[in-house]
């Protein structure tokens, strides 16, 4: 069983916090943006937080940069933020967002059935 926590991302100044998943010691989103620095991608990377900030303020978003998920059997909304090549997966707390999974747009249905495990198994943490 893994040991779950959060933190709130100091970089994205918003309305809402937004805070990070921090699996086993490792922060989710510290670690994606250490897979992607010194590579095309990290950009990207970049443009995609300022995605994030903009919707944690309450913008709205084309579904080309964000995706939002209704209706999941946990009761929780689900986003997922786009460019080009990444993707990074979060979900809606009460007055807070959390991101639990980032990725690429190639792999993208194998980090999207990691991000629900993430979920799952964070959300059933919570209820203990």
């Amino acid at each position: 069983m893994h040991k779950f926590g959060t933190e709130t991302i100091s970089s994205i100044k918003a309305r809402e916090p937004v805070e990070q998943l921090i699996v086993d010691d490792e922060r989710v989103l510290n670690t994606y943006k250490k897979n992607l620095k010194g590579t095309t991608y990290f950009s990207e990377y970049n443009t995609m937080l300022k995605y994030i900030e903009h919707a944690a303020n309450g913008n709205s978003l084309p579904n080309t940069k964000m995706r939002k998920y209704g209706g999941s059997n946990d009761g929780t909304t689900e986003y997922e933020f786009k460019s080009k090549h990444l993707r990074v997966w979060a979900i809606q707390l009460p007055n807070k967002k959390l991101i639990i999974f980032g990725g690429f747009k190639n792999s993208q249905d194998d980090d999207e059935i990691s991000f629900r495990s993430f979920k799952k198994q964070y959300l059933e943490s919570l209820k203990k």
